[in-house]
């Protein structure tokens, strides 16, 4: 602008031919005053220009915090989409685990309810037999009457002739006398069923009783046979948990090649089984 004015005041000469110094010193202060207020624009604008360059680099500094924002939210989204699949699996796996509680519970009280009934059993087995040992005390003692006790089945051997004389199906005195006798202990336990084995020797039967027991198949169920019925029809047992079985000379307890094998094979077993 400067420039400008002063070109002007050049052919204002020339054209003049020549200016007052008034004039001239009034044209040096315009002159003066327009370089002043040219240099004021100039710093107003450097001023504005350094304003627009921090406004940027702030819009520049805001966008960046932004940006570290939005990312750090997609991150946190991403913890929290995490964060609920490994919440939800957690359910699932609860709901799994409190199925499998209820599973064991079940079962535990399945088998505390078993034992329970089991120890029932074995303990009336036990009071079952200390009666019967009461009962038969002189001849187990003497060995004519075995008892044994195994898993819960008990069973009383009588052996050889205790209950019945030789090649004979019918009880003799003896026995009535000694099945009458452990038969309360029998009633008594209502847990078992009560099975009357027959058991024989491996001697054939003799010409004489071959009429009534053609083998020891016949001699030893009716043996069997005869102990039920008496149980039952003497001895106030309930038939219906009586059942005989004749087993002839195939279940051995002893030897058959000498007289004492022979004899202890010779039995009557009275057996007391779980009902299930």
């Amino acid at each position: 602008m400067g420039k400008t004015f002063f070109i002007f005041v050049c052919l204002c000469v020339a054209a003049g031919g020549c200016v007052s110094k008034t004039d001239y010193q009034n044209l040096e202060t315009r002159q003066a005053m327009a370089d002043q207020s040219l240099a004021q624009c100039q710093s107003l604008l450097a001023q504005k220009s350094q304003e627009v360059i921090d406004a940027l680099q702030a819009q520049q500094d805001c966008l960046d915090v932004v940006s570290s924002h939005e990312s750090r939210y997609r991150e946190a989204q991403r913890q929290q989409s995490i964060l609920e699949q490994e919440k939800l699996d957690l359910e699932n796996a609860n709901a799994l685990l409190s199925g499998r509680i209820d599973d064991l519970k079940r079962e535990l009280d399945t088998t505390v309810s078993v034992v329970d009934a089991q120890r029932t059993v074995i303990e009336r087995v036990e009071a079952t037999k200390k009666s019967i040992e009461a009962s038969l005390k002189q001849e187990i003692a003497d060995k004519e009457i075995l008892i044994q006790e195994i898993k819960g089945r008990l069973t009383v051997t009588f052996v050889d002739k205790i209950l019945f004389d030789s090649g004979s199906a019918s009880i003799n005195p003896r026995g009535r006398e000694l099945l009458r006798r452990i038969a309360p202990s029998l009633k008594d336990n209502m847990d078992h069923s009560i099975l009357v084995e027959g058991h024989t020797d491996n001697v054939p039967i003799s010409q004489a009783l071959a009429a009534t027991f053609p083998t020891n198949w016949e001699l030893s169920a009716a043996r069997a046979i005869a102990v039920v019925r008496f149980l039952g029809e003497q001895a106030g047992l309930d038939p219906k948990r009586l059942a005989a079985s004749g087993y002839s000379y195939h279940r051995p307890v002893a030897s058959n090649d000498t007289a004492q094998g022979r004899s202890q094979n010779r039995r009557i077993e009275i057996v007391l089984v779980p009902e299930k």
